[in-house]
């Protein structure tokens, strides 16, 4: 219905038309029912604006404000207010309103839902003022209507995803955990607190850091000042020191948080144990040491056996022949060992072996290598050594086992052995030539009555 304009008590500049912003105390200190000029800017204003009488009910609205509502600007003058508020909010409207006219709040806001024409919620937020007439007395209230329908759906989604995360978190079959740059935890699930034994309270007062092994610690903390001044993520392996002394394996990803700015607001972590692993790892490799250990040595001496002395062979000459340096080979054969057997058995003649592969492998050098070629022979690498040197380490050898004496049955038994040396210098021969010059040496000993050394450059 039509109104007469109140007395104007202010002559300040109207806001641009579509901006909302001042507008509700423009009409406050403007006090006047809209002329041609203003009716321009309230019905373009951004935000929602109505006048109400003192009994609530809508004397004029805007289009955002009937946009908002749902109505036409034609329903909306002689509804009241709890007309449009939920069950619940009516009453809390009429205390408002008494609350105003009773001069005890100047104003008011609140964020709130408000039901449509359709029936439809949607999110406000609401701020009501009672304007005075010149004489001091109340005439009507303005409201002011902002739609927060999305930025409360967004809110209410984002405290779910929120909700979800942290349920998951808490729950997870693994540790998470939260931590800022420093290292210091601002959350940790209960899984954290059963793999590392340290309590929330415990974590956001040392941190994380705590937990981990004092061996580990130096190396991870420095892993992680670089991560934080990369501003990237960490994936780490460390032991886990718990309070009851027992290691835990765990495996570790860090990954940093960002805002809207994309800067680091905090990090969110995981841990895995992996103690199982690591334990079955590390039982694979003595495993496989042993079946290595088993395929490269001669079970009864404790040498490297045939394939794996071959082997070495290889590398050694492929060493020499690309540093230009020459490489000795010894070919040891106990002389008369099948006397041995036939006289004491094969458990003497098995003890002859061991005390002849003993004494083999003390008097060689370290870089030497040593291996049974196969029954009662053996085979000594020297590498970098020439065919003086290797002569010598012969005789050293071969002197060595004649002054043992072997205790078998009741008596003691000496055993001596021939030795046949070679030497070559590649490129001008190989290495299975100088395996055979060695054998060739070993049988020019034996012809020349045992218990002796023979040698010979390989040319």
């Amino acid at each position: 219905m039509p109104m007469k304009p109140l007395p104007k008590t202010d002559t300040r500049q109207a806001p641009e038309p579509g901006s909302s912003e001042g507008l509700a105390d423009w009409v406050l200190d403007v006090r006047l029912i809209p002329d041609d000029a203003y009716r321009v800017i309230f019905d373009a204003a951004a935000t929602g604006i109505a006048i109400l009488d003192l009994d609530g009910r809508f004397l004029k609205v805007n289009g955002e404000c009937c946009r908002i509502l749902g109505y036409d600007e034609r329903e909306l003058p002689g509804m009241s207010m709890q007309s449009i508020s939920p069950g619940d909010a009516c009453q809390s409207d009429r205390h408002v309103f008494q609350e105003l006219l009773a001069g005890r709040i100047a104003q008011f806001r609140q964020e709130r839902q408000a039901v449509r024409k359709d029936a439809r919620l949607v999110w406000i937020q609401l701020d009501v003022s009672l304007i005075h007439s010149a004489d001091g007395e109340p005439s009507y209230f303005v409201c002011q209507l902002r739609d927060n329908t999305e930025r409360a759906r967004t809110e209410h989604a984002l405290h779910e995803s929120e909700e979800r995360f942290r349920t998951l978190a808490t729950h997870a079959p693994f540790g998470v955990f939260e931590t800022s740059p420093d290292g210091r935890c601002t959350f940790v699930n209960r899984h954290w607190k059963e793999l590392t034994g340290q309590p929330l309270e415990e974590a956001l007062e040392f941190g994380w850091s705590k937990v981990v092994h004092p061996d580990d610690r130096g190396e991870l903390l420095r892993a992680w000042g670089e991560a934080v001044r990369e501003e990237r993520g960490l994936t780490c392996e460390f032991r886990c020191l718990r309070p009851d002394g027992r290691n835990a394996w765990v495996f570790c990803q860090v990954n940093p948080m960002r805002n809207e700015a994309g800067e680091i607001t905090t990090y969110l972590g995981n841990l895995v144990d992996v103690t199982y692993r690591k334990e079955t790892e590390a039982e694979l490799r003595r495993l496989n040491a042993q079946l290595e250990a088993l395929a490269t040595t001669d079970a009864l001496t404790g040498l490297q056996n045939r394939r794996a002395t071959f082997d070495q062979l290889a590398t050694l000459a492929a060493a020499a022949e690309r540093y230009h340096e020459p490489l000795s080979c010894l070919m040891i054969d106990i002389d008369h060992f099948k006397n041995v057997n036939d006289t004491f058995g094969h458990a003497a003649g098995d003890m002859v072996l061991r005390e002849v592969a003993g004494v083999i492998r003390r008097e060689a050098r370290r870089s030497d290598l040593c291996g049974r070629f196969g029954g009662e022979e053996f085979l000594v690498l020297c590498p970098r050594t020439d065919l003086a040197e290797a002569h010598a380490a012969a005789e050293r050898i071969r002197q060595s086992i004649a002054s043992c004496r072997l205790p078998v049955d009741d008596e003691e038994i000496a055993v001596t052995v021939s030795i046949g040396v070679a030497c070559c210098r590649f490129p001008e021969c190989e290495s299975h030539g100088l395996v055979a010059a060695a054998d060739k040496q070993l049988y020019e000993a034996k012809r020349s009555g045992r218990n002796c050394t023979r040698s010979a450059d390989r040319p």
